[in-house]
């Protein structure tokens, strides 16, 4: 509700089979890079990509107040546990058929699907409480489910603490705006210059 990434993208839009009511929709997400691909393949390229992950969240958790061996576990530890989602993250070809990713549940059937995900509570506390919801990927939401019950409690809080960071670093003090912009921007897309301030704000 704060525009910070999480492994489960909530929103509400039309309901794909009957355009006459709107629905709440749950899609994979919670990724820092833009694709499952980033750390699953294998070219040298690909492997940058994940070195240059573990360093930049070692780097934004350092300006945090982390020390350098704390910075540095917490960032194997986040790449671990977004590589163990980004497998079970379903391809680009998979996400673009819309059978296969249209796919109504009620909570009960929700339940079994995530065993021990507690779906009432999540969607009271997103502020939109439903009977029935559209999953896109059920796949995901069960492998999802397996990790909150298998990983640490302490790796899933250093993930979040990461990705408030991330979400929150062009609106905090200069370094942490030139760290997400070497990475996000410089490492991943090219861009070597941002655009001036006046433009961005």
């Amino acid at each position: 509700t704060i525009g910070v990434g999480a492994p489960l993208l909530w929103y509400v839009q039309q309901d794909a089979r009957d355009a006459t009511r709107y629905m709440t929709w749950l899609d994979q997400s919670g990724l820092t890079m833009p694709d499952r691909d980033y750390y699953l393949r294998g070219e040298p390229k690909y492997a940058e990509y994940r070195t240059r992950l573990a360093e930049y969240i070692a780097a934004l958790l350092r300006e945090a107040g982390a020390d350098a061996a704390e910075a540095a576990g917490s960032a194997a530890r986040i790449v671990a546990l977004e590589t163990a989602l980004a497998q079970a993250n379903w391809t680009q070809v998979q996400n673009r058929d819309p059978v296969a990713t249209y796919n109504k549940v009620g909570l009960a059937e929700a339940s079994r699907l995530a065993p021990g995900f507690e779906w009432a509570r999540f969607f009271a506390g997103v502020g939109a409480p439903v009977d029935e919801f559209l999953v896109s990927q059920p796949s995901y939401v069960t492998a999802l489910a397996g990790l909150l019950n298998s990983q640490p409690l302490a790796d899933w809080k250093a993930y979040f603490r990461f990705h408030l960071l991330d979400a929150y670093a062009p609106y905090l003090p200069a370094r942490f705006d030139a760290l997400q912009f070497g990475f996000h921007q410089r490492a991943l897309n090219g861009v070597e210059e941002p655009k001036p301030r006046w433009k961005r704000a």
